[in-house]
């Protein structure tokens, strides 16, 4: 009998909304039609504009009584339970939202392979999923949005308030635990995911990767059912004289009250500190002040908004008792380190890693990428980066030694960990992990840290000057200065410049490693180089152990690019002639060590010696002139 009236009222409803599904059927083919027809895939966000608006549009149209008194009364007065006409209004609900996307969704793939593009069956399959699952759960979103309200105004309210708050919470927030604790990777795709986690009008326009489906489907069922029993729940409890009257749910109010404070709270969290730059005691209090004010700020807007008046402002104190412990929660959390304050890997995962560190401001290492291609292979290789780094086991230990020693600094001038502390670091490291040759480095591999020498304890400024002894040692490593630009690609050079100029630059032409944009004096002559093979025999050997000498006394740190000098010369490396690497990484597609492979430059690079590294100037003054 039940069963009999769900599918009456299934009946009654689609015939009611068959205008409205017929305008969204014809909308959501037109689109799956618009050429060129290369993938499914190509016209997925025109889709989900499509497939939001209508299940934006259809609750209240099913749901009209929860906006009308009088339709409330006549509804509510026939023989039929509540749950049994939510559940029939629902039914007919996904039934107008689906149809177009069986429809539409194979018609595409059918016309790309018309047009011999060769449409992946599996990718069109899980977009035909992600539009059915994740549409679903918009629709009973909106579904619980419409009978949690007593106007459109109200319903319109909500559903822009709940659909766009979460979101924006879950992007500022790991803003703020990245930028609190030190070296904190959270994975792009998990800060991906909890975005729209709990807002499927938003993940509506997400597009998740062939991997992450199952995980995505089983999310987005199991939270489209539970918005659905809510919304049943809700249904069967609302009185008719809610109807035509706002704020006739108080939950929703708390929730989007407290939603909006929070938002707001770690909104300000994340973006304070890097504003102002105060760092130490004074910035946490500035920071932790801000988020704690913006809070209390949107809950009094929101009570405006709500009530129109602060009369009953301390009545409805619930959301913003709920905002705080809840901020004060995460804060805590955040505290601790949450475990993310630790090496990414251990030392046996690893088979290269690169690191890059600078210090006041001055670049702490020749840590130039080259493009590069593998010569004598296959058409596609190129694009591959021949970087700097350490391959051998006790260069990897060194690396994780000093990341370990960055933290220990950490953790003695900052644990508990709260936002405003770090300021305007003036003092880093960047590490790079990669794993197994061939394999894809892992995402979780990148680590940046950055502190502000001021706000360090006495214990953290030792920590500071073994991480600066650390990062000496390893840039003076043997297995490291062959992996650097101008010593690794030697083998490439074929000509000694003169870039000859008595005008006084003011820093910002050519700087440290790479002829950069130049924005300063130009110079008063360049002249033509000198090939190799006019130097002597032993050139070559000779201006290697003078880059090295230089670089192991940091002499390309000191450079005074405002300083006036006679000439600087510039080294010239071509990219036609392969040569053999010293060392380094080859990353890309993959990663793999570099020593003893065959590359080639996909372009020509310049390496610019000034008067500050002495030994090599020195020596291209005297070879210069042969």
């Amino acid at each position: 009998m039940e069963n009999k009236r769900i599918g009456t009222v299934f009946a009654w409803q689609f015939r009611r909304s068959l205008p409205l599904t017929a305008i969204y059927l014809v909308l959501f083919l037109g689109v799956c039609l618009v050429p060129p027809y290369h993938q499914p895939n190509d016209v997925s966000m025109a889709l989900s504009v499509v497939m939001l608006g209508f299940s934006l549009l259809l609750p209240p149209f099913l749901f009209s009584e929860c906006f009308s008194r009088r339709q409330a009364d006549v509804l509510h007065a026939l023989p039929v339970k509540r749950e049994v006409f939510f559940a029939g209004s629902f039914l007919s609900a996904l039934a107008s939202l689906w149809l177009p996307v069986v429809l539409g969704l194979p018609l595409r793939h059918m016309l790309c392979l018309i047009c011999r593009n060769a449409p992946s069956p599996v990718g069109t399959a899980f977009l035909l999923l992600h539009f059915l699952v994740i549409g679903s759960a918009a629709l009973a979103f909106f579904l619980l949005m419409a009978v949690c309200s007593g106007t459109l105004f109200e319903y319109g309210l909500i559903s822009l308030v709940l659909s766009l708050a979460a979101p924006l919470l879950m992007t500022y927030l790991p803003s703020v635990i990245f930028s609190t604790i030190p070296g904190a990777d959270l994975s792009c795709r998990l800060t991906h995911f909890l975005r729209g986690a709990i807002s499927p009008p938003v993940a509506l326009f997400f597009v998740f990767r062939d991997m992450e489906l199952p995980l995505t489907v089983l999310w987005y069922g199991v939270l489209f059912l539970l918005l659905a029993a809510a919304g049943c729940g809700v249904y069967r409890r609302r009185k008719s004289e809610s109807s035509g009257v706002s704020r006739c749910s108080r939950g929703i109010e708390y929730v989007a009250r407290a939603e909006l404070s929070l938002m707001a709270a770690f909104f300000l969290g994340s973006n304070i500190p890097g504003r102002y730059r105060v760092g130490g005691v004074l910035g946490i209090f500035l920071t932790l002040g801000a988020m704690l004010l913006g809070l209390m700020l949107v809950w009094l807007l929101t009570e405006l908004l709500y009530h129109h008046s602060l009369k009953k402002l301390f009545r409805h104190f619930q959301p913003l008792v709920a905002a705080l412990l809840i901020w004060a929660a995460v804060l805590g959390i955040v505290s601790t380190g949450m475990g993310l304050d630790t090496p990414p890997l251990e030392q046996e995962e690893a088979v290269g890693a690169t690191m890059e560190y600078y210090d006041a401001g001055s670049n702490g290492a020749l840590l130039s990428e080259l493009h590069v291609g593998l010569t004598g292979a296959e058409e596609g290789t190129l694009g591959k980066l021949l970087s700097p780094g350490v391959t051998s086991p006790e260069g990897i230990a060194q690396v994780l030694g000093l990341q370990r020693k960055w933290i220990e600094m950490e953790r003695a001038s900052q644990y508990p960990y709260l936002p405003g502390r770090k300021g305007d670091g003036n003092v880093g490291i960047q590490l790079h992990y990669y794993t197994e040759p061939g394999g894809k480095w892992v995402s979780y591999s990148w680590v940046n840290y950055s502190q502000n020498e001021s706000v360090l304890t006495g214990q953290g400024r030792e920590k500071l000057g073994e991480i600066r002894d650390s990062w000496r040692e390893i840039a003076a490593s043997e297995e490291m200065m062959s992996s650097y630009f101008p010593i690794n690609a030697l083998g490439a050079l074929t000509e000694v410049g003169v870039i000859d100029t008595e005008e006084k630059w003011d820093g910002q032409g050519y700087y440290g490693l790479l002829l950069l944009s130049e924005t300063g004096k130009e110079p008063k002559e360049v002249t033509a180089g000198k090939k190799i093979g006019g130097f002597s025999k032993d050139f070559l050997q000779k201006l290697e152990q003078a880059l090295r000498e230089d670089i192991a006394g940091e002499r390309h740190l000191t450079i005074d690019f405002s300083a006036e000098r006679p000439r600087v010369y510039e080294l010239m490396y071509t990219g036609e002639k392969p040569f053999t690497a010293k060392g380094g990484l080859l990353t890309g597609n993959g990663s793999e060590p570099a020593a003893g492979q065959t590359v080639q430059l996909e372009r020509n690079e310049i390496f610019l010696i000034y008067p500050e590294m002495t030994e090599t100037y020195a020596l291209l003054e005297k070879e210069y002139q042969k």
